[in-house]
Order: C-alpha cells, then structure tokens, then sequence
C-alpha cells in the first residue's frame, strides 16, 4: 500500500509528523496534515523532493474527536493522500505530539470569595 505514496509517515513527534519521501515527489506547495477534514499542520516544500529526504510537517493543534483518529497527509483538503493514514490511539499520542498541555484561563471572576472561570486548551482537543 504504501509504494502508492509518495511519502511514508515515520514517527510523531514534538517536531510533528516525519515523513520520508519513497519515490520523487516534484508538486511542490505545500502538504498539509488534516484530521476528519480540520487542518492540524501545513509544511511549505521550496521544489521537488528527493527519494529518501526526511520532512517533518509542525502539527500545531487537534480537534476533539472520537479515538482513534487518523490524521491525512494531502496536497489539498479534497486531494490524493501523499501517506498512508497516521493513527492516534490515545490522548497519550496526542501529548507526544504536541507536547504538554498550556491550558488559558478565561472568563475568571470572584464569585462569594471563590475564584471561578475556565481552562481552554485550544491546541489539544484530545485532552480528557
């Protein structure tokens, strides 16, 4: 399956998804990386690709959806995938992915001597 694919996804990491180029890929633009038709992660290419170069597209955020997900590595939202899908089993991938949480607190105020509001963690949806 994946000798179809210009590209075979490696490992995800806090770089992103790496990829390794398995046959010489001459689109160009830019290769994005989308979960159930969200874009999570973009990586402009500056010309062709070479057979066996290694790219990590910056995934920078996931939005909440049933596990396990699978992100898509595509030139356009409705193209041709360039990789075999990636899958996330697990909040825990998702971590490893992007890293620890950065929760904002919004909407704070004090409400009778307690201090109430909101965490938002707007780049990990997977978050439990």
């Amino acid at each position: 399956m994946a000798a179809t694919h210009p590209f075979l996804v490696l490992a995800a990491s806090r770089q992103g998804l790496g990829l390794r180029c398995l046959r010489g890929f001459t689109g160009g633009g830019t290769i994005l990386a989308h979960c159930r038709g969200i874009e999570v992660g973009r990586l402009t290419l500056p010309g062709p690709v070479e057979p066996g170069t290694t790219l990590h597209i910056p995934v920078t955020r996931l939005p909440r959806v049933p596990l396990p997900a699978e992100l898509r590595i595509s030139a356009a939202m409705d193209g041709p995938d360039l990789a075999p899908l990636w899958r996330l089993e697990t909040p825990a991938a998702a971590l490893a992915l992007l890293g620890p949480p950065t929760p904002v607190a919004e909407e704070l105020r004090l409400d009778q001597g307690v201090l109430r509001g909101i965490a938002v963690e707007r780049a990990n949806g997977l978050l439990e």
